[in-house]
């Protein structure tokens, strides 16, 4: 434990203490605001597609994204040792991508809801929507993904040839689906 603590925390354990008090004061802090922020929200006209829209959004995603960037800042603020801000870095900028990609998959699940709803009784248009929406969401997450990979400095040819694979079995499934659901709705 020792050897732990000096290779990433150097010889001062008070600096440790500080970042995870400092942590902990940001992982409150955050989880204050979007509480606030939901409330104002909830007083407001909740029927409107923008506050709905804004309050799905806000739950999970935002609450990540302001610990990261004031765990960032915090990271900034202490000197820590070289080996601790390196680590720390890698660890900030993946947590960052997945932030990102979450907020974008979010947003992405949430439109095709409300469009659908206008073309309740056109069920192909969506169909289709969603499908989409979903392959997209997939495909947001292997980037993710594969990005993360990429910082951790890993080879990322096989993950590639892997995924593409993956994503080929995923296309024919939906194509099966489909076709499953067409051959279903001419018995009828």
């Amino acid at each position: 434990m020792e050897l732990f603590i000096k290779k990433y925390f150097g010889d001062n354990i008070v600096e440790c203490i500080a970042f995870v008090s400092l942590l902990l004061i940001t992982l409150t802090a955050s989880i204050i605001f979007v509480v606030i922020i939901n409330k104002i929200i909830n007083k407001l006209d909740s029927k409107k597609f923008i506050y709905t829209l804004v309050e799905d959004i806000l739950k999970e995603p935002v609450l990540l994204c302001i610990v990261v960037i004031l765990t960032w800042y915090i990271k900034k603020l202490l000197p820590l040792a070289p080996q601790t801000q390196v680590l720390t870095g890698k660890i900030l900028l993946i947590l960052s991508l997945f932030c990102i990609s979450w907020l974008i998959v979010r947003f992405i699940k949430i439109i095709p809801e409300y469009i659908a709803e206008s073309f309740q009784k056109d069920g192909k248009i969506s169909l289709k929507l969603l499908i989409f929406s979903k392959l997209f969401r997939v495909m947001i997450w292997i980037i993710a993904i594969i990005v993360a990979f990429k910082t951790m400095n890993y080879e990322t040819n096989t993950i590639f040839t892997g995924l593409s694979i993956i994503l080929g079995i995923l296309i024919a499934l939906i194509s099966v689906f489909g076709i499953s659901i067409a051959m279903a709705a001419t018995d009828c």
